[in-house]
């Protein structure tokens, strides 16, 4: 159960990482001067490289959520399981 509770909180950590991190790639290439801000708030050349990053973040973070449910799943049959 440890581990199925830790996983939701770092999908949840991650999924909002993501987000943040393609808004912010969206925000600076609709800027005036995008190679900079890029440089100096993302920490990349170019902002489609953030966003390209961001949505592998939400990707990860999608996934994980599935297993954790997959796993949440498992662990109630399992208990109903034992009950009976």
């Amino acid at each position: 159960m440890f581990y199925t509770k830790t996983a939701k909180i770092i999908s949840a950590i991650l999924l909002f990482l993501g987000i943040t991190r393609v808004l912010m790639g969206i925000f600076v290439a609709t800027s005036e001067n995008p190679k900079l801000l890029a440089v100096r708030y993302l920490g990349n050349h170019t902002s489609g490289e953030a966003i390209d990053k961001g949505f592998l973040y939400i990707f990860i973070a999608v996934s994980l959520g599935v297993l954790v449910e997959i796993s949440i799943t498992l662990q109630n049959k399992y208990k109903e399981e034992s009950k009976t």
